[in-house]
């Protein structure tokens, strides 16, 4: 199921997954890969079952977490994905991904220096995240620090010259 996510064969993965928690109704692995797979065709509600019962198995799991509450904020759950942010964070401070999951709801709840204390955190831990420079560059940019803002996106651009996001922002600056 991974290789086939990895080659972005959704379906197919979810089959190889559904086949892994018939054999395995306790893997919680195969739940959060499942999950994985359904948000990736943008099925967040089912993708919330599937990281649901992930978390019934391993509750303490906490990619689990922050990869529910990315469903949760797919879904407009911006509250309900902070706290799970939170949680992932508490449970593993080095979970860089957590920490930047938990920037960008900050920013959407239009609280943009806790984004910042929580980006930053992001990049401390993984200096060449591309997604996490790009956040940086939003919540610069909302807070009208433009200068900053651009030096934010253009790393995020140096890292990942595709990044949608920050060549679209960056166009409006």
């Amino acid at each position: 199921g991974i290789e086939k996510f990895h080659r972005q064969e959704f379906n197919a993965a979810i089959l190889d997954f559904d086949g892994a928690i018939e054999a395995n109704p306790t893997s919680a692995d195969a739940y959060r890969n499942k999950g994985l797979a359904l948000a990736a065709l943008d099925e967040h509600h089912t993708a919330l079952e599937s990281f649901d019962h992930a978390l019934g198995i391993r509750p303490q799991d906490a990619t689990t977490l922050s990869n529910k509450g990315l469903s949760l904020f797919a879904l407009t759950r911006t509250e309900e994905a902070a706290e799970l942010f939170s949680r992932a964070v508490e449970l593993n401070p080095a979970l860089a991904e957590a920490w930047n999951n938990r920037g960008l709801a900050m920013i959407k709840l239009k609280r943009h220096n806790e984004a910042l204390e929580f980006l930053l955190r992001a990049l401390q831990l993984n200096p060449d995240h591309a997604s996490s420079h790009c956040n940086q560059g939003l919540a610069l940019y909302d807070l009208g620090r433009i200068n900053d803002a651009v030096v934010a996106l253009d790393r995020a651009l140096a890292l990942d010259p595709g990044l949608s996001f920050a060549l679209g922002l960056k166009a409006q600056i």
